[in-house]
């Protein structure tokens, strides 16, 4: 039983990205990494398998992947760029959005949503309201 909506899954390329670099500032990232973390083509591989959710990010070059494993609704340690955090992600209105379980140590909030084919990422940084979009072409 699938709980995501099928155009979600597949593996995704990043294309461009809108604001990432004010984005990484507001987080407080030195700038000679905010342009390396710009200028990566990284992927997203989103599958499911039994109603389990598994979305595997590529980072860094000889950064290993993230990898998060979870249930629509369910609190789960989910690995972020800040490291793992008790978090819960929902289906709202077609998006995929994750939230801190405690909503005191958000840092960053995020959902994904797929808009005429393209997977977009938006990301805004919780303190300062900063908020960034990648866009991901769909390559499997």
């Amino acid at each position: 039983m699938s709980t995501i909506p099928g155009e979600f899954i597949g593996k995704w390329e990043l294309d461009r990205h809108e604001n990432s670099e004010a984005l990484f500032a507001a987080l407080g990232v030195p700038e000679s990494l905010r342009e390396k973390m710009a200028s990566v083509k990284n992927t997203v591989d989103i599958r499911e398998d039994d109603a389990v959710i598994t979305i595997r990010e590529g980072g860094l070059p000889g950064q290993p992947d993230r990898v998060q494993i979870f249930r629509l609704g369910e609190e789960r340690e989910i690995e972020s760029m800040f490291g793992k955090r008790l978090s819960v992600v929902t289906l709202e209105d077609g998006k995929l959005v994750r939230r801190n379980a405690n909503p005191d140590e958000d840092i960053v909030r995020g959902y994904r949503q797929v808009i005429d084919g393209e997977l977009v990422m938006t990301a805004t940084v919780v303190k300062t309201g900063v908020t960034a979009n990648a866009f991901y072409k769909k390559i499997d």
